[in-house]
């Protein structure tokens, strides 16, 4: 049936497709290039340290100065400490935005490498000594979670997850 543009649908909607190289094709491309799509989907991971994240993440170091060397295997961000119970969080980064000693005890369950206040918080006295008596690395970062994210993940450090979603 012809509309009042004169095109059928058909015909309309193979003139909507865009044209090799369009732009979301140089998008795409560009992530590729970047090493953001890996083959098979499956996301090449990058160990880096609690030194590399100090740096990265412009931070602030109140615990854990004898493991700046110790290996992150990957990151992750939460607010909600029961969900750092959920999964497995050993040798990662946690990064959150609640200051308080519950934060340190939950890390410590969860056996992570570091835990980085986001958005300048300054942790609790309480909180710097239960992380010195358990070794853990506490920092503050003056960034938002969501840049502390990217910029870690710009670095190679990636997710808990093993397999980017499909």
């Amino acid at each position: 049936m012809l509309r009042a543009s004169g095109l059928s649908r058909a015909k309309r909607a193979k003139k909507r497709r865009r044209p090799p190289g369009s732009r979301v094709g140089k998008t795409l491309l560009v992530l590729f290039n970047l090493g953001f799509y890996e083959k098979g989907n499956a996301i090449e991971r990058k160990v880096i340290t609690v030194s590399d994240i100090r740096e990265v993440l412009h931070a602030e170091i109140f615990s854990g100065e004898d493991r700046v060397n110790a290996p992150v295997t990957a990151g992750t961000a939460s607010d909600l400490m029961s969900d750092m119970l959920t999964g497995q969080n050993s040798g990662v980064v946690l990064m959150t935005g609640l200051c308080n000693v519950q934060t340190i005890r939950t890390a410590v369950i969860a056996d992570v490498a570091a835990v980085v206040l986001v958005r300048a918080k300054r942790p609790t006295r309480e909180m710097i000594l239960q992380a010195r008596g358990h070794g853990l690395a506490l920092l503050s970062t003056p960034f938002t979670m969501f840049t502390a994210c990217g910029r870690l993940f710009s670095k190679g450090l990636r997710g808990v997850e093993l397999k980017a979603p499909d």
